[in-house]
């Protein structure tokens, strides 16, 4: 992770947890509303433990999930959250003044958010009517190396920056196309893919945002270029608008990998006076991704503290937006507009939502997930939550382990079984799942795949209105060390751009696996 502000993270817990290869400590009952009460002392059970035994590999036990306390955890894992930004706007430059403007960049957002995901717009200078020349390319693998080196993932989108500074018009369908074309023959975006968590459907108009382009561009023909030649295989995209989508061709496969981004954001409020027209609460484009967004990543952003100051005069309300967030399930949200953007120290828009309390009789309400602990801290006390809190702790995924059962399927083989929840908005896209067994000195002896990540939705991911919690039951056979020592039972999940996420539980972290159970082999 950013190697300027890495901690490791095992300092950061909170809670010592008991030696994994005893009985398991089951899940806390709690009915608290958020109003002072205690907890209930004694924890019950979920499974039954008599038959387990002090160091074998066969085990049945439950976990508890992390504290309020511990909230700082899990903004470091990838594909989700709070994003940051980043912009460059002149690539005839040396690689030495590109890293250190992204830098300064990251500097500016990265110790507010700890969250290692941002937009970045690659906006291209004086390009019209001419070839996107050596210095671009060299300029924009010297950004991939940096977000590289710093496992960041990025949300990146291609556009034309036009307000006076380069260009007096955008650029021409042909224009477009001709980039479009350089870009895929040099083979640039292929090439660094692990790092997109989105390559957003920009070229378009002003800021790549499909509006106020003079001379007006071909939809169809960009967006199709843009599918075809583009947009690598297994990577996702987003369009400004889900109507967009339909200007490419229902037999095109890429057509199932675009999600969506949201970019005037007000929640479940009426927007269509507010410059978000018809992608708003109730309307169709707004009903069509409720109804497609859970199998693809979905972004938003509040407009800029200015513009809450000078033109619309009010902020959107915390909870309208939260109810939005999920019912399109978001996965990422700027932590810059209406935030940062004015150094988070006047009254912007999260602040604001700082402001609104959340308790748990308003979340299940309106059939919104939490975790289980998450208004009480590490002695069992209840905590006040906000509205801020719980969106910058539920966009994407949370993950819960709730039980593990050990088997023996035969002398050679375990049969594991994990149940887990997701109380996030998304599921988890971009991330592997596998299965593990570590050594003493946390190097893999044996390893399964286990599990799809992305299937992994909160709630019925076909209907918004079933707000039932879902539980997921992952099984794996894995094989047996041949040694004898002691070992750990692991998940890791990790991102294709290399970094590995926590689950919400109170279990070790360690060197990106999470560690279920521990045993001996004799």
């Amino acid at each position: 992770m950013f190697k300027k502000y890495f901690k490791p993270m095992l300092s950061a817990l909170l809670i010592v947890f008991l030696v994994l290869s005893v009985a398991g400590c089951g899940n806390v009952n709690t009915s608290s509303d958020n109003t002072g009460s205690s907890p209930e002392e004694l924890p019950t059970l979920d499974i039954d433990i008599s038959g387990n035994k002090e160091g074998s590999a066969v085990v049945e036990r439950s976990y508890t999930t992390l504290y309020s306390d511990s909230d700082n955890l899990l903004h470091q894992n990838p594909e989700r959250g709070l994003r940051g930004f980043f912009s460059l706007m002149h690539f005839n430059v040396s690689k030495d003044e590109i890293i250190d403007e992204l830098q300064g960049q990251l500097d500016s957002w990265y110790p507010r958010t700890q969250t290692p995901i941002a937009v970045c717009y690659f906006f291209p200078g004086d390009y019209l009517g001419k070839k996107l020349d050596d210095d671009f390319f060299a300029s924009a693998q010297a950004a991939f190396d940096f977000f590289r080196e710093n496992k960041i993932q990025i949300l990146l989108r291609f556009a034309y920056y036009d307000v006076n500074v380069f260009n007096e018009r955008t650029p021409t369908t042909e224009e477009l196309l001709l980039h479009i074309d350089q870009l895929a023959e040099n083979g640039i975006i292929e090439r660094n893919k692990d790092l997109l968590h989105v390559f957003q459907a920009g070229f378009i108009g002003q800021f790549g945002e499909w509006h106020s382009d003079v001379p007006r561009a071909d939809r169809t023909a960009v967006l199709t270029a843009f599918a075809d030649k583009l947009l690598p295989d297994g990577v996702y995209s987003q369009l400004r608008n889900p109507k967009y989508k339909d200007f490419l061709a229902d037999d095109n496969p890429k057509k199932n990998m675009i999600g969506f981004h949201n970019d005037g954001w007000f929640g479940i409020q009426d927007t269509t006076g507010l410059g978000n027209q018809d992608y708003s609460y109730g309307l169709e484009p707004w009903n069509r991704q409720v109804k497609e967004g859970a199998y693809v990543p979905n972004d938003g952003e509040f407009y800029y503290y200015s513009q809450f100051e000078s033109s619309i005069g009010y902020y959107p309300d915390g909870y309208a937006c939260i109810l939005g967030m999920s019912e399109l399930r978001f996965t990422t949200f700027s932590a810059i507009n209406g935030w940062l953007d004015n150094g988070g120290l006047k009254d912007g828009v999260m602040v604001n939502c700082m402001k609104q309390p959340i308790t748990t009789k308003w979340l299940e309400e309106y059939g919104l997930p939490y975790s289980e602990n998450w208004f009480k801290d590490a002695e069992g006390k209840a905590v006040r939550r906000n509205a801020y809190e719980y969106m910058r702790d539920y966009l994407g995924y949370r993950l819960t382990a709730n039980t593990l059962s050990v088997k023996e399927k035969d002398k050679e083989n375990l049969l594991v079984t994990l149940t887990l929840e997701n109380h996030g908005f998304s599921a988890a896209f971009n991330m592997t799942s596998r299965l593990v067994i570590l050594n003493s000195d946390n190097k893999e002896i044996s390893s399964v795949s286990f599990g799809d990540p992305k299937t992994w939705h909160s709630t019925n991911p076909d209907d918004y209105k079933d707000r039932k919690q879902l539980e997921h039951a992952i099984s794996a056979d894995i094989k047996l060390p041949n040694d004898k020592g002691e070992y750990k039972l692991a998940l890791q999940l990790k991102s294709k751009g290399g970094g590995t996420a926590r689950l919400d539980n109170n279990i070790p972290f360690e060197e990106g696996y999470n560690i279920l159970h521990t045993f001996k082999v004799k």
